[in-house]
């Protein structure tokens, strides 16, 4: 962890610190990859994802390049741990975007509108099966359909 600089944050209680670290490396030019659902799905497919990455991406104005990972799913990870075989994962990357900055009120509102925003664009990167929780989405619709 110390090798690669990274920042782990409690997803189960406020931490602060690390937020304003990660604004501060974000000011800096930094990069940060974050998993918008705050947590691994069991199934692989799309879970419905969490404020937190939307929050960053307005506070910080920072460019967010959605991504489309598959083959990760704990199952097939230990299938081919238990074979020596490479592990086979495709990784989309989506085209990048911006969101508007962080209103000062209907905050709610805000960060759920744009955190579909997010996985939205995550999810049309994604076989159909892994869409999970967007599978039917009306924005993902829209965005197949351009």
């Amino acid at each position: 962890m110390r090798q690669l600089d990274l920042l782990w944050l409690d997803r189960f209680e406020a931490d602060l610190g690390t937020l304003r670290e990660v604004l501060r490396r974000l000011e800096r030019g930094g990069i940060l990859l974050i998993a918008p659902e705050g947590t691994r799905s069991q199934t692989g497919a799309l879970l419905p994802g969490k404020p937190g990455a939307t929050y960053i991406a307005a506070k910080s104005g920072a460019l967010i390049i959605p991504a489309g990972v598959t083959g990760t799913e704990d199952r097939l990870v230990e299938e081919s741990f238990k074979k020596f075989r490479r592990q086979n994962i495709k990784v989309v990357i989506g085209e990048p975007f911006t969101i508007p900055p962080l209103p000062k009120t209907g905050r709610d509102e805000y960060l759920k509108k744009y955190t579909d925003e997010i996985m939205a664009r995550i999810a049309v990167l994604l076989p159909e099966k892994y869409r999970g929780e967007y599978a039917s989405h009306p924005r993902v619709r829209q965005l197949m359909s351009l």
